[in-house]
């Protein structure tokens, strides 16, 4: 009978153990499906914000590269000798004045008009593109544009300044033109020598292919609109919503969403979201646009800044009461199965290999996304040296036609021969300095996207590499309003992996930028190298932006771990990074912070170790 209780009492604690760890296991099953569909629904609101982000630069970067190019259009023209002749009523000239305004426009498919007008607003000369061509306007036909707010400011501007309109629509002869032609306008005032206003040029940009990229997207769950700085819709909204201020209609974003308008109003860029949607927007100021004229014409901007934003709907919580259903099912079955410790164990070794597999592909996935950055940004870059180059070669051929031209007359003096000299050599020294940077911007890039994609090992000189790396990042970073420099004096030639330390330099940067300087807050970044001991090298990454928090510091590198988890941070950024300085480089990475100065040192070996299953380096594979 003794035997019998035992038994029995053995049998009710095996019982008890089972059922505990049966209630224990589907609590624990309950609890990471939870936090994974919560972790995988993070990860897509990320995803979808990043995807709203880059719509909206590629937007901005459509109209600012039209504005650069325009700016750079009405320099030259500024400094025409025929328009300058017709502005300050040399008169016999007209067809040569024609004739450059007839070229600027078929070369600059933007530009609709250009006009050059007297000191009290009457066209001397107009041309404009038309369905059929690109057209010169009969003198009949001609208007006076005294009253027109853009000539007014245009004319009150000073030698060097180029005035930049509103974004509206067009109008001629005190009427909106039909179909609706949104348009900016720049201007300049034309000086004579002794600094008296001698006439105005205006360029016309036709803005309706900017427009015509706004609105829907493909899918149907968002779109992207444009907007002034009164929150008036000017593209991305029904027709009778658009352009209220030129109809009198207050049809604006600020009466149909308060909130969602006083969130933009307050930050230069930044992401919004709600449970259903995910908005990024963006502050454009034209005046930023013209970087080719920086340092010779001053623009000026007098219609107000513009407001780009892209929206994504993301619907509902993933969390129905069918899928609660069918979760608690799934549970069930797992616990029934738990009985079997084999099973828990594949799981864990199977979870241990999804882990390991979603890391790599994460890595690979950034490293890409870094490149795709650097590609945005080149690209961006070189349209400035290339465009000035293209600038100057269109002036000098006026100019060498003009000479001809006084030679054929027989009419050339020494002055005239020794300005024609002096204006050659400034042209082709201002296109070799742009082709110059064009090309070590091209040759920093290849080398930087090679090491990027093939991830091969080999000698490599630190200072060189970091460099590379910097410069190709530079524009970028300076951009966003953030100066970045070059402190280098390792020195040292390291026998390693440059693709892997070049997207670590590329990672630590982009984060500076990201959570250092975030809502447009401006600063400096410092990249440096020392030699630290014998047989390794330090690279510091410096920041002056807002520090990391205290109790956020010994956590930065975990995976998932971001103080803007869900709002633009995937967490993943600093883990990848550790990874790649400890486990490719063969070195370890430290981080220091306090407010408004955070540094980040990696110590790297000079030759990096070799991988597990590789021949070293004495003895290579035949």
């Amino acid at each position: 009978m003794s035997r019998a209780n035992a038994f029995g009492r053995l049998g009710d604690r095996r019982a008890v153990l089972a059922g505990g760890l049966f209630t224990g296991l589907v609590v624990l099953v309950g609890v990471a499906l939870l936090t994974y569909d919560h972790v995988v629904e993070g990860l897509h609101r990320t995803e979808v914000g990043e995807q709203a982000r880059s719509a909206v630069d590629g937007l901005a970067d459509g109209i600012q590269r039209s504005i650069e190019r325009a700016g750079s259009n009405i320099v030259v023209l500024t400094r025409s000798a025929s328009v300058i002749e017709v502005a300050c009523g040399a008169s016999h000239r007209p067809r040569a004045a024609q004739a450059r305004l007839l070229a600027e426009l078929e070369e600059h498919p933007r530009l609709s008009q250009a006009r050059v007008l007297d000191p009290s607003g009457q066209e001397r000369v107009r041309v404009e593109r038309r369905e059929d061509g690109v057209r010169t306007i009969d003198p009949a036909h001609l208007q006076d544009k005294a009253s027109r707010y853009y000539f007014k400011h245009a004319r009150a501007l000073g030698s060097g300044e180029i005035y930049i309109s509103a974004l509206d629509l067009n109008i001629e002869d005190g009427v909106i033109q039909e179909p609706w032609q949104p348009t900016l306008r720049l201007a300049s005032p034309i000086m004579r020598a002794d600094g008296l206003l001698c006439g105005v040029i205006v360029l016309n940009i036709d803005a309706t292919p900017w427009l015509e990229a706004f609105g829907p997207d493909d899918s149907g769950d968002g779109g992207s609109a444009l907007l002034n700085e009164s929150g008036y819709w000017l593209a991305g909204a029904p027709r009778d919503k658009l352009w209220g201020f030129m109809f009198g209609r207050s049809t604006t974003l600020v009466s149909e969403r308060p909130e969602l308008w006083r969130r933009i109003e307050a930050g230069a860029r930044g992401l919004l979201e709600t449970e259903a949607e995910i908005a990024a927007f963006k502050t454009l100021e034209p005046s930023d646009s013209m970087h080719s004229v920086a340092g010779t014409y001053r623009p000026i901007h007098g219609g107000g800044s513009w407001k780009i934003l892209v929206r994504r709907d993301i619907g509902q919580s993933r969390w129905t009461s069918e899928r609660l259903a069918w979760c608690g099912v799934l549970a069930l079955m797992l616990g029934i199965v738990s009985w079997a410790w084999g099973g828990a164990i594949s799981a864990k070794r199977l979870a241990v290999l999804i882990t390991n597999d979603t890391r790599d592909k994460l890595r690979s996935a950034e490293r890409m996304a870094s490149l795709g950055r650097m590609v945005a940004g080149i690209a961006h870059e070189l349209n400035t040296p290339i465009g000035n180059a293209l600038v100057v070669a269109s002036t000098l051929t006026e100019k060498v036609e003009m000479f001809e031209q006084r030679v054929e007359q027989g009419a050339l003096r020494r002055s005239d021969l020794v300005r024609f000299t002096g204006e050659l050599n400034d042209g082709t020294a201002i296109m070799t300095r742009g082709l110059e940077r064009a090309a070590a911007l091209i040759s920093r890039f290849k080398q930087v996207s090679a090491d990027q994609t093939s991830d091969c090992r080999r000698a490599f000189e630190l200072d060189e590499c970091v460099t590379q790396v910097v410069e190709t990042i530079r524009p970028r970073v300076e951009r966003s309003g953030v100066s970045l420099s070059l402190d280098l004096s390792a020195r040292v030639r390291m026998d390693g992996y440059p693709g892997p330390l070049g997207q670590v330099l590329l990672n630590l940067v982009d984060n500076a930028l990201r959570h250092g300087f975030r809502e447009g807050r401006r600063g400096h970044i410092e990249v440096a190298t020392r030699v630290a001991r014998a047989g390794f090298a330090s690279v510091f990454v410096r920041d002056d932006g807002a520090g990391i928090p205290g109790a956020a510091v010994t956590h930065v590198f975990e995976p998932f771990f971001s103080t803007r988890l869900g709002d633009g941070g995937t967490g993943l950024g600093l883990s990848i990074v550790h990874s790649l300085v400890t486990e490719r480089l063969g070195g370890n990475i430290e981080v220091t912070s306090e407010p408004g100065r955070t540094e980040f040192r990696l110590l790297l070996p000079i030759a990096a170790p070799q991988p597990m299953g590789k021949e070293s380096p004495d003895e290579p594979n035949r």
